[in-house]
């Protein structure tokens, strides 16, 4: 990885693998490779300008981030955008923070009845224990988005202060919530013990507090008593009605709910090896309880994101890993969808298989309407993706993951502004959002015809390189043809096989005419 100074300070080396020192004082760090002289004398034009202290572009940001060690403190805060000239791309820096909490653009709450769902600790536990607290606070906080009152703050805010030891009451105030909910977890004998508390964040008090002795099977209605239980403490700040009929039916064999913990867990990682464990897991759950809702939402989920890693690829797919899927249900009309590579329509027929069989089990799962829509806008199927898609906003209205993931849905539907409005909503929730909430964002803004605004948040990225498709097209459509093709030769060298039609097809649009637009945008710049 080569990184450049283009400001006063040379960087070399950047950080001392011992102790993580080694960071200039000042200057502006960027990716040194593949940038023009014009863009170096750009970049250094700006450094000679900025303010006393080490500023990062997001891409060297990202990389000073991952190769840092872990006794390192690396933190950066967003420090607004710069104009690098008329044919490059503007640029977004981010300013050195010694404080660990720098790592994204903070927001403030949609409201103040903010709940933070902090990760369940499992001090001194195993892989497996560290897992299924984690994913249990998930759980609950899944759980706690169905009330329309409350404000959740989302999974990826929370999950940056995990390996943090400040108290939970200062966690709450810097991220600007009313309530904090802190547990832990650990093995007792057999059983597992689970320490809960409530934390009002202005008094330091704890309006809650339980202690909970399980089985590892008997987990499962735990999270509807933690959350009954949250709800009837802070009573005086939340509207007490549910969608009539939404508790949680029952499991029949606690231990497929064990499997599941874990499996998100692994699903969490984001990575295809993560991707299959968690598959192995809903497929052992579902083997033990055919009808546990949250494990053939599992199921479904990693069909789908296994068939959204696979299917842009000229290569054909691998078979799905060993789950159930041939006694599930079949989809004949699915291996004629005209957007549908056939080598994935196995994937996705097993993926819808799941989805159905989930709400079967539960009709009120968010999440498993959320990936119903997902697949039926995947085959073009627009009207039920609709029905699906506002069916998951309308069960679960704060839940951050819904809301991003329900905007994009709501971009393909043409439902533009609803879109940009949830997904609004969605970072404030969620304040360290990932990139992924930005390449939403930038898809929106292109339906939208705001193609500076697309770039901009695109820019705005850690790393652009899943989006360059999208920032493509921008900088075409806002008549940057020299950066369009500058980005366009660094999408095929990622990624030879590219093709405008197959990328188009990942996410077909109502609007027709838009997709062609956007394939017209890409093979103007030299895409296939």
């Amino acid at each position: 990885m080569y990184l450049i100074s283009a400001g006063p300070t040379p960087v070399a080396p950047l950080i001392d693998p011992a102790d993580g020192t080694g960071l200039p004082e000042n200057g502006l760090i960027a990716l040194g490779r593949s940038r023009s002289e014009a863009a170096f004398a750009a970049l250094a034009a700006i450094a000679a300008a900025l303010p006393p202290g080490l500023f990062a572009t997001a891409g060297a940001r990202e990389c000073l981030m991952l190769s840092a060690p872990p006794s390192a403190v690396i933190g950066f805060g967003y420090a607004g955008v710069h104009r690098v000239g008329p044919q490059e791309p503007d640029i977004e820096l981010w300013a050195h923070s010694d404080e660990p909490w720098a790592l994204a653009q903070k927001r403030p709450p949609a409201q103040d009845a903010t709940l933070a769902v902090l990760g369940f600790r499992a001090p001194g536990g195993s892989a497996v224990m560290q897992s299924r607290a984690e994913a249990l606070a998930d759980d609950v906080r899944l759980f706690l988005t169905r009330f329309r009152d409350l404000s959740v703050l989302g999974t990826d805010t929370v999950r940056a202060w995990r390996s943090s030891s400040l108290p939970a009451r200062e966690i709450g105030r810097r991220l600007d919530a009313g309530f904090a909910l802190e547990g832990t977890m650990r093995e007792a004998g057999n059983l597992v013990r689970i320490d809960t508390a409530l934390i009002e964040i202005e008094t330091g008090r704890a309006i809650w507090a339980e202690r909970y002795l399980r089985a590892p099977q008997a987990l499962y209605d735990l999270t509807d008593e933690i959350a009954e239980a949250i709800t009837a403490a802070a009573s005086g700040f939340l509207n007490r009605a549910l969608e009539a009929g939404a508790g949680r039916p029952p499991i029949a064999d606690g231990r497929a709910y064990d499997l599941v913990l874990q499996g998100r867990a692994q699903f969490a990682k984001a990575t295809p090896e993560g991707r299959d464990r968690a598959a192995g897991f809903a497929a052992a759950a579902l083997d033990l309880d055919p009808r546990c809702a949250p494990a053939s939402v599992l199921a479904a989920r990693c069909a789908l994101r296994r068939y959204s890693d696979t299917a842009g690829s000229a290569e054909q797919a691998p078979q799905l890993p060993t789950g159930r899927p041939e006694a599930l249900l079949t989809e004949p009309a699915l291996a004629s969808a005209p957007a549908v590579p056939a080598a994935m329509a196995t994937v996705l027929t097993a993926a819808l298989a799941h989805a159905r069989q989930a709400i079967a089990s539960d009709p009120f799962d968010a999440h498993a309407q959320l990936v119903l829509a997902q697949l039926c806008l995947v085959q073009r199927n627009f009207n039920a993706g609709e029905t699906a898609l506002d069916t998951a906003l309308r069960l679960n209205p704060a839940d951050a993951e819904i809301l991003a993931e329900g905007a994009a849905g709501l971009g393909q539907l043409a439902r533009v502004e609803d879109g940009l409005a949830k997904l609004q909503l969605a970072m404030a929730l969620n304040p360290y959002f990932p990139d992924r909430y930005l390449v939403i964002q930038a898809r929106l803004l292109l339906a939208g015809k705001q193609h500076d605004e697309a770039v901009r948040a695109i820019l705005r990225m850690q790393d652009r390189a899943p989006a360059r498709p999208e920032l493509v097209a921008a900088l075409m459509l806002s008549a940057r043809r020299r950066a369009a093709s500058g980005e366009a030769e660094k999408l095929l060298a990622d990624r030879p096989d590219f093709s405008a039609a197959r990328w188009i097809a990942l996410t077909p649009n109502r609007d027709d005419a838009l997709s062609h637009k956007l394939v017209d945008a890409l093979q103007r710049a030299g895409l296939p």
